[in-house]
């Protein structure tokens, strides 16, 4: 989660700098919010399995 939202890292073979959160309403992802704060991304550390 991040900011309430459901979030995703992005550090595809390099440094861990960005994530997304998404918005899903009605079960489609309406909006999604590019995250580049440092403070804010510190608690993205764990790894979660996804599942429908």
């Amino acid at each position: 989660m991040l900011d309430g939202a459901v979030g995703a890292r992005l550090d595809p073979g390099g440094p861990f700098e960005t994530a997304v959160a998404s918005v899903v309403e009605d079960g489609r992802i309406s909006r999604v919010h590019p995250v580049r704060n440092p403070r804010e991304l510190g608690t993205l550390d764990g790894v979660s399995e996804l599942r429908r």
